[in-house]
């Protein structure tokens, strides 16, 4: 009896120790159960706990930055727009020192180059082998005059000599250009003030139609010559005015 009883108990007993065992089992699959529903969307929990998280360490930041550390960020922060602002400066300085600069390089330029043109037409006038010239020119000789030499003269007005300098001229009588006859030019130099001339004569009937106002006489001085800086290029008309025995200035004329 004892050892049956015995027996009873021990099953009776491991019955309810495997009941007990059990039991918490259900109760964590339960829990397993509840937990994996709440968490149906993970996406939009995990976004939100970032967030949180984020905001949080702000938080915790903006608790533990001393006034100090505070001080050093708007002394930073300062340093750098100062630092923005005088490379802008910097920017702008250096465009307007390029801008003089070139400016002075220009009237450097300007100052220092040669400067050729017409300074003046120096006429003579013909009776028979006779020459007449400024105030020995009066009415009546011009109108006895058989030929008229022109010559036109060319200075350098400027500081520097004008190198290959070359002078050329297309003599019209009612826009026709008569024949000339010249020596080959040679390139050669101007110099400060030196006066340089070219001559031609006009006689016969041509000259008399020009001394009537029947016809037009006009001279196209082209000159070329090179500066320090450059080449340069004049051209200059005069128109001959019987009435007054002299050569007006037409302005420049293409070239």
């Amino acid at each position: 009896m004892n050892q049956e009883d015995e027996k009873e108990n021990t099953q009776a007993g491991g019955e309810q120790t495997t009941k007990a065992t059990s039991q918490p089992s259900i109760i964590h699959a339960k829990n397993d159960k509840s937990k994996t529903h709440h968490s149906s969307n993970p996406g939009d929990t995990g976004q939100t706990q970032k967030d949180i998280s984020k905001w949080a360490r702000f938080k915790t930041w903006i608790r533990k930055t001393t006034f100090a550390e505070w001080g050093m960020l708007a002394f930073t922060l300062a340093i750098t727009g100062s630092s923005i602002a005088y490379t802008h400066y910097t920017r702008n300085q250096l465009k307007v020192a390029g801008d003089q600069l070139r400016i002075a390089q220009d009237t450097y330029n300007a100052a220092n180059r040669p400067y050729v043109g017409i300074e003046g037409w120096a006429l003579t006038f013909y009776v028979g082998d006779k020459p007449f010239t400024g105030p020995s020119l009066t009415r009546e000789l011009m109108r006895q005059s058989t030929r008229m030499v022109v010559v036109p003269q060319v200075k350098n007005f400027g500081q520097v000599p004008g190198t290959n300098f070359v002078q050329d001229w297309d003599v019209t009588i009612d826009g026709v250009s008569l024949p000339v006859s010249k020596l080959p030019d040679r390139p050669s130099t101007i110099f400060p003030s030196q006066v340089k001339t070219m001559r031609g004569t006009i006689a016969g009937p041509l000259y008399a139609a020009i001394k009537a106002n029947e016809k037009i006489l006009k001279i196209e001085m082209k000159l070329q010559y090179d500066g320090p800086s450059g080449h340069y290029k004049e051209c200059t008309i005069g128109q001959y005015a019987p009435d007054f025995a002299a050569f007006y200035d037409l302005g420049p004329c293409p070239f």
